[in-house]
């Protein structure tokens, strides 16, 4: 068994989706790593609130899931992992 930490950077937003919610391509995509979604359309909204609060806006989406869940969407500057 081992450990391990992931750290999310400069977090502006998040979102936890609890089993009963999950769809199937939620699971498949994320489960057990950290996703870099790319430009989706949440982010793309994201940026653009950003911008226009006169804020900077150098976010990405990331997801994951772990065993049934819950599944995490955050958009932040960056990730790591920690593997103990």
């Amino acid at each position: 068994m081992r450990s391990g930490e992931l750290s999310f950077k400069d977090v502006v937003h998040y979102r936890t989706t609890y089993l009963y919610a999950l769809r199937p391509e939620m699971i498949e995509q994320a489960y057990d790593c950290v996703v870099d979604v790319g430009k989706s359309s949440d982010l793309n909204d994201m940026i653009a609130a950003m911008q226009a609060g006169g804020r900077p806006a150098d976010i990405r989406h990331y997801q994951v899931c772990f065993d049934d869940g819950p599944f995490f969407e955050f958009f932040a500057a960056s990730f790591e992992a920690c593997i103990s």
